[in-house]
């Protein structure tokens, strides 16, 4: 790591900071509007949806069965890939039992150079987004903030080993550089009104999604990217909200991904559940909505011994019972859940709502992320948990 890298938020009250941040915006706001409107997808199409389907992913390295993952290598970033995240979620206890929830998300999308700026320095085709939020679920409320930077000057960017991932002052950074497999990190990030200070800890290597990583996202099997998570990370720290700062203890989720293309022509968006259950059970489901070939579905049982049992695709059925509307964007967004499965044997018959509703990100894409809790019966077994809930693709 380069230590010259900064280690907190920047000073906003400097005036030549200011205008350098400023300028920098300007540049990643041309960036992103270039990205996300090529006027070539119908006005109703989702902004997310467009900017993550496959019409522009030829240039880029394709995502193919039979790849190995290694680690710690895969941790680091995958330049010769369209887009990647390192996606961090949890569910968290206050001293008095006062519950929580986070997230915090670092995503690097590749592009072109720019032809209006000179070779080198900022011209850097890499581009870095983080988001950060917080939910406080007995004060009814909820937070979230974003940032940008571009791969340059060591701004942003990824290492594998030891593991690290900034943009500007938010990052997650390794404690343990010699954990191969295990994952071992300090998160870090501040806002304006709150912050977190988590020391996230996973024993156990990494739970391989789909096929050995290789993890399907259409019925027709050629949309995919590479998928693992981390399922079961013990975490300690410190949140902060207006000043207050709370202890804090509880469990979160690491999930990491990479491609160069997440959706086919045709897919709108997706519902992904991670749930944590009190008998040390853990599941994640997700489904692909798909208007021309049938929505796509998969998921995986992590039994408390880190054993796994997949979900085929076709198995599931994931219904919605209830909406919420945002006040602030108008946005629909299906919150309450029944899952089950459709066989006999193995039942998994759950139901899954927020913890509260207004939990929606209103950033430079606007998508649902919020702490959740589950109950019902898996594997003929009762259980009841929280977890995390994402929905994308329902802007107006």
């Amino acid at each position: 790591m380069n230590d010259d890298r900064p280690t907190s938020v920047i000073p906003r009250h400097y005036l030549a900071i200011v205008v350098v941040a400023c300028s920098l915006l300007v540049i990643l706001g041309l960036s992103l509007h270039r990205y996300l409107s090529n006027g070539s997808s119908p006005a109703s199409a989702s902004p997310l949806a467009e900017f993550l389907s496959s019409d522009a992913d030829q240039q880029y390295a394709a995502v193919s069965p039979g790849y190995r993952l290694r680690f710690p290598k895969d941790h680091g970033m995958h330049p010769e890939f369209r887009q990647e995240w390192w996606y961090f979620t949890g569910n968290l206890l206050g001293e008095n039992k006062q519950e929580y929830g986070f997230q915090l998300t670092f995503f690097r999308f590749a592009h072109a150079r720019s032809d209006q700026l000179p070779a080198g320095g900022w011209n850097n085709n890499q581009t870095w987004m983080a988001h950060f939020a917080l939910t406080d679920i007995a004060g009814r409320a909820f937070y979230s903030e974003e940032d940008f930077a571009r791969g340059a000057i060591d701004l942003a960017g990824a290492d594998a080993n030891p593991f690290e991932v900034w943009v500007n002052g938010w990052s997650a950074v390794s404690d343990n550089p010699t954990c191969d497999e295990c994952l071992d990190a300090r998160l870090s990030a501040r806002a304006d009104e709150f912050s977190i200070d988590l020391h996230v800890r996973s024993e156990r290597g990494p739970v391989l999604q789909g096929e050995n990583g290789y993890s399907v996202k259409n019925v027709a099997g050629d949309i995919a990217s590479y998928y693992y998570s981390y399922p079961n990370l013990q975490t300690k720290g410190q949140i902060s909200i207006a000043e207050n700062k709370i202890s804090v203890e509880g469990t979160s989720w690491m999930d990491r991904e990479w491609s160069s293309a997440v959706l086919a022509k045709g897919q709108t968006g997706w519902d992904w559940f991670a749930l944590h259950f009190d008998d040390g059970r853990k599941l994640m489901l997700f489904q692909v909505r798909d208007e021309i070939r049938g929505d796509y579905s998969h998921g995986v049982i992590i039994h408390a011994e880190g054993d796994t049992a997949q979900i085929p695709a076709g198995e599931l059925e994931m219904t919605p019972i209830d909406y919420w509307t945002s006040n602030a964007t108008g946005n629909r967004y299906p919150v309450h859940w029944h899952v089950k499965n459709k066989k006999d044997h193995n039942k998994l018959d759950i139901k899954i709502q927020p913890k509260i509703k207004n939990q929606e990100l209103n950033l430079s894409f606007q998508y649902y992320e919020g702490a959740v809790e589950a109950s019902g019966v898996l594997d003929d077994l009762d259980v009841s948990g929280t977890g995390y809930m994402e929905l994308t693709g329902y802007e107006r």
